[in-house]
């Protein structure tokens, strides 16, 4: 899916390849293998996210989907207001001429049945999946539920290290709060998640190990702004996807292609909103896979900085496998499903590491030490990101 995503919004078939041969080997790779929420959750999103470029409605749902799985699919509610607020602000223009009490009227109008109904309906679908889980969760520990069922090992279990047990003593005191969220005390009061709360010296080995994922976020983020800075000034608000004035000089044409499209803008914001709150209010090891399985603008950008011009104007794919490297089409026609599967632009890059640049193999090395040590480390009941 997230092949299919990058052809979509990089309108590039070989940066998307290269973006998922990345996400193979990428630094949170043992929990996307692992029986663990986070490679569903990936393929949720990126569905999702896939789905959304072509059909608000379709997209909403898979996004509703992601909040059933995992709290953190809540901001990919950005891409939906991000639409909507874009689609409203493009509409203003053809207010104008109109008297100011017209103007007042029908851009309320338009304002309400173009942007704010839609927008509260998809929020409400969205949403609706983790608000069913927070009222099941009140109505086993808020309303005198008994503990039946629960196994005497368990309930001992539980006692003896103050775990709050449904059934057994006062109601937590959550369920006395205006808006009894049982993550929010969770969060709260387990994870010990809140602004700054990591900032402790002791946790300074935690912020090396994401580090380098928190660094690559930044560079992303530089280069796709550095490259389209009045648009990514605006948020993208206000002028109509590919359309531009070519007589005005001093705004440069959007691309519609690569890295450096008009259409990523999105997940580079959807992207910066995540690290940033994963770096002052989050268990800051947890960035690495938090990023992993959300942001897919991470392996378009290293996909582009580790691939030359070259080797992206190759054909990358076959009808059979597109990890398979394919050189020619009579190529493509003749060999079996899985011949060349293990000869692609990135096997090619890890076996010839002496003639890559120095950035070039700080990445690949990066990716791959951390897919090998974390495998190991997670595997031997060690913590890893």
């Amino acid at each position: 899916m997230l092949y299919h995503l990058g052809k979509a919004i990089l309108n590039h078939e070989s940066l998307a390849y290269k973006a998922c041969l990345m996400y193979c080997i990428n630094p949170a790779s043992v929990f996307f293998s692992v029986a663990y929420s986070e490679s569903m959750f990936a393929w949720i999103t990126f569905t999702g996210m896939q789905r959304f470029d072509g059909n608000t409605r379709n997209g909403s749902f898979w996004f509703a989907v992601t909040t059933s799985i995992r709290a953190n699919g809540l901001i990919n509610m950005g891409y939906l207001w991000h639409r909507k607020l874009g689609e409203y602000i493009r509409l203003v223009p053809g207010l104008r001429g109109l008297s100011l009490k017209d103007k007042i009227m029908v851009g309320n109008v338009v304002f309400w049945m173009i942007c704010t109904i839609p927008l509260v309906l998809y929020s409400i679908l969205c949403i609706a999946p983790f608000l069913l889980v927070q009222y099941f969760a009140y109505t086993q520990f808020c309303t005198g539920n008994k503990a039946d069922g629960i196994p005497q090992n368990i309930l001992e279990y539980g006692t003896a290290r103050g775990y709050t047990i449904m059934g057994v003593g006062p109601p937590p005191l959550w369920c006395k709060w205006t808006i009894p969220l049982s993550y929010s005390h969770v969060q709260n009061s387990h994870w010990d998640v809140g602004f700054l709360r990591y900032f402790e010296v002791k946790q300074v080995p935690n912020f090396l190990l994401a580090s380098p994922m928190i660094v690559i976020c930044m560079l992303t983020a530089l280069r796709y702004i550095s490259k389209n800075l009045k648009y990514s000034i605006t948020l993208g608000l206000g002028r109509k996807s590919y359309i531009h004035k070519k007589s005005d000089a001093s705004v440069p044409d959007l691309k519609d292609t690569g890295f450096d499209s008009e259409k990523c803008l999105p997940y580079v914001l959807h992207m910066l909103a995540m690290v940033i709150f994963g770096f002052f209010f989050m268990h800051i090891q947890v960035v690495t896979r938090f990023i992993a399985s959300s942001c897919p603008v991470i392996y378009w950008y290293v996909a582009m900085v580790t691939s030359s011009q070259e080797e992206l104007e190759e054909k990358q794919t076959n009808r059979y496998n597109i990890f398979a490297q394919v050189k020619d089409k009579q190529q493509s026609d003749l060999q079996e499903p899985e011949e060349s599967a293990f000869d692609n632009l990135l096997t090619r890059q890890l076996r010839n590491i002496h003639n890559n640049s120095f950035s070039i193999n700080l990445i690949l090395l990066y990716f791959s030490i951390y897919f090998i040590i974390g495998t190991v480390l997670h595997c031997n009941f060690l913590p890893w990101t």
